[in-house]
Parts: C-alpha cells; sequence; structure tokens
C-alpha cells in the first residue's frame, strides 16, 4: 500500500505539471500571434514562434510522464491483488486509466485547435533556416525538433546508478541526433533535457553550464561528470560485487556483470584498493572517512597507511567505536540477548521453557499457571 500511496502523489504532481504546461502553450501562442499580426520586429516573432513549438514539446513530454507514473500506479495496485476486494482492485485501476486518457484527449483537442497556428509558427522557423550557407552549423536558428518516442530515453530519477546514466546518455545522443535530423541546435539540447531528469539532477547540471551553448557531446560528458561525482568509484566497485543472479538467466546474469565492470575501472584496482573498498563498506562513520582521505590522496589504496591510521583512531580518545560501547556496557548491567540493562547476561533466566519469552522465570509464567489450573 505504500507504493501506492507514493505513486498516486507521482501522479498527482505529473498531473499539476501537466496542466501547468498546457496553459503556458496558450500563452505563449498569444505572445506569437500577437507579435505576428502587430507587425513587430522579426527576431522578436522568430523568438516567440521558437518558444511556441519547443512549450508543445514540452507538454507532450509532461504527458508522457503522466502515461509512465500511471503506469507504475496499475502494477502497484496489482500487487496489491492479494489484499483488494476485486471490484475494488477493477475501480482503482479503471480511474487510474480514466486520468490518463483524460489528459491524453485534452492535449490532442489542444493541439488539433491550434493547427493553423502551429503551421504559422513552422513556417516562421523554416524561412529562417532556409537561408543557411556552408558554414553555419545552424546554432543561431531555431530547427524544429520532432521526437521518436521509441528512442526517448527514461527519466533520470534522483537514486539513478551509474549503469542507469551510461544508458541515459546513450539513448539521450540518439534521440536529439534523430528529432533534429542530424546536427542539433545546441540552444535546444538543454530544453529537451530538462523534462527527462529529476529536478536536483537538472539544478547540479545548469550549475555545471549545460545551459552556455554546450554542444551533444559536451552535454553528455556533463551528465558523466555529475554521475561520477553521485556515484564515486567506490559504490560502483561495491554495486558489482553486490550483482545478484536471482530469477534472471545466466545469459543476463553475465550481462549485467560485464556492464557493472565496465563502469567500475577494474584495471586500475590493486590488492590495497580491494581491501581498502571493502573496509570502507563495512566501516562506521569515522573509520570510513579515514578510508576516503586515504582513497582520494591514493585511489589505489595504500594498506600501510590505512592500517596505521586505524589503529591511532581505535587508541584516540575521541574514538567512539564499538569496542568503547563494549567496554562501557561490561562495567553496568547490560544482557546482549535480551537487549536489556536490567541483567547481566550470566543472570540472565533465558526464553521461557512455556511461551517463549524473555524476563520471567518459566516457573513464574502466567501460561504455565493457567495450564495448571484447567
Amino acid at each position: 500500500m505504500e507504493d501506492i500511496s507514493k505513486n498516486k502523489a507521482k501522479i498527482k504532481s505529473a498531473k499539476t505539471q501537466m496542466t501547468k504546461s498546457t496553459k503556458e502553450i496558450s500563452e505563449i501562442m498569444d505572445l506569437f500571434l500577437k507579435a505576428k499580426t502587430t507587425n513587430a520586429p522579426r527576431a522578436r516573432v522568430k523568438r516567440l514562434a521558437g518558444d511556441f513549438i519547443e512549450s508543445l514539446q514540452t507538454a507532450k513530454a509532461k504527458l508522457l510522464k503522466v502515461q509512465e507514473v500511471g503506469e507504475q500506479l496499475t502494477d502497484s495496485i496489482n500487487e496489491q491483488a492479494g489484499t483488494l476486494k476485486a471490484e475494488d482492485l477493477k475501480a482503482m485501476i479503471e480511474k487510474v486509466e480514466e486520468d490518463v486518457d483524460d489528459y491524453s484527449t485534452k492535449l490532442k483537442l489542444l493541439l488539433e485547435e491550434m493547427d493553423d497556428s502551429i503551421l504559422l509558427a513552422e513556417t516562421e522557423l523554416s524561412e529562417e533556416a532556409a537561408p543557411q550557407d556552408s558554414n553555419n552549423t545552424g546554432h543561431n536558428s531555431w530547427k524544429i525538433f520532432r521526437p521518436n518516442q521509441n528512442l526517448k530515453p527514461r527519466f533520470l530519477e534522483k537514486d539513478s546508478n551509474a549503469l542507469d546514466v551510461q544508458h541515459f546518455k546513450t539513448q539521450f545522443s540518439s534521440y536529439i541526433l534523430d528529432g533534429f535530423q542530424g546536427e542539433p541546435m545546441v540552444k535546444s539540447i538543454p530544453i529537451q533535457l530538462q523534462p527527462l531528469v529529476e529536478a536536483t539532477w537538472w539544478q547540479s547540471l545548469v550549475q555545471r553550464g549545460i545551459q552556455d551553448n554546450k554542444s551533444l557531446e559536451q552535454v553528455t560528458k556533463i551528465i558523466a561528470e555529475e554521475s561520477e561525482a553521485r556515484n564515486p568509484i567506490h559504490q560502483r566497485r561495491i554495486e558489482l560485487l553486490r550483482v545478484k543472479k536471482a530469477d534472471s538467466s545466466h545469459s543476463d546474469f553475465l550481462y549485467k556483470l560485464e556492464k557493472h565492470a565496465e563502469l567500475s575501472d577494474f584495471g586500475s584496482l590493486t590488492i590495497d584498493g580491494l581491501i581498502s573498498h571493502l573496509f570502507l563498506e563495512q566501516s562506521d562513520q569515522e573509520m570510513g572517512r579515514i578510508c576516503q582521505e586515504i582513497l582520494s590522496k591514493e585511489p589505489g589504496g595504500h594498506l600501510k597507511t590505512l592500517r596505521s591510521e586505524v589503529k591511532r583512531a581505535e587508541g584516540s580518545v575521541w574514538y567512539k567505536g564499538a569496542h568503547r560501547i563494549t567496554a562501557k556496557r561490561s562495567e553496568e548491567r547490560y544482557c546482549d540477548d535480551c537487549d536489556s540493562s536490567t541483567h547481566n547476561k550470566k543472570d540472565c533466566w533465558g526464553p521461557c521453557t512455556h511461551c517463549g519469552r524473555r524476563g520471567h522465570r518459566s516457573s513464574e509464567c502466567n501460561k504455565n499457571k493457567r495450564e495448571e489450573k484447567e
């Protein structure tokens, strides 16, 4: 039920964004038509025509997001088939499908109403693109982007791992190149990217300068840099060690291992590095910080330095590691089995032979007394 609530919140947010996007289409179209009919400067007319076409693409992206989250919500509801009545299950699924279809129909009708205006805007942009010479790369003109939904990458989530990001980069490059039918317009690349990434991802990419007229190759490089910051080499290597076959076929399992290995840079991994990564995975916060500092200076690891630093930390007065907790507990009353400070382990009565619970002697168990009376 938690997944259902989470996906309900997601689809509510997606529908809000969709509604906002359709309103923006009408507002931008009105500005474009006003500029067109009042003999505004040609540069302004063309800019508004480009904004209008881009707003259409953004609305379509928002609709796809609604449809995607709708499918996730439907899957979440189906997973509760054993806990919900059949009629309730059916009603919930029909409600989701009805909402998604409603938004799809609204956008379709809106585009049909605006068909003449869309054609007018496309004509404005095509007139600008026509006189390009052989030295013009198209970076200073608007080109119509025609998205191929079969090539559109999946939404890049906040917690996407390195493998997800690598797949996203490949798909996004194909999506952009196909949509522009060749040389992409650099001003439009970030516009097409924004609806495809999570908000904190987009904020980080903007801070890295993704809106500064970057080429497609530069944009994918920036995405890779952000991925490396979010998924450091240690995490990528540990993810490889955590890959499980589960219910997948052996060929799929092997494919997963190969893909994770490609991102883990195992060619540069030394024995010192491997031990350091394994140590870091199960260390407490202080020890993890020490290990990370050494790895940042020595990417290949340095066991001698790590060993001496760990021993120094364990012997310091400020370190509050597990050994100090154990020492403190040994001085006070504490039982590990019961996780209780009311008695020591040596004085523990153990689990009751009648009810299986702790905290009382078997001879004083209320369950035993009731059975004796009966």
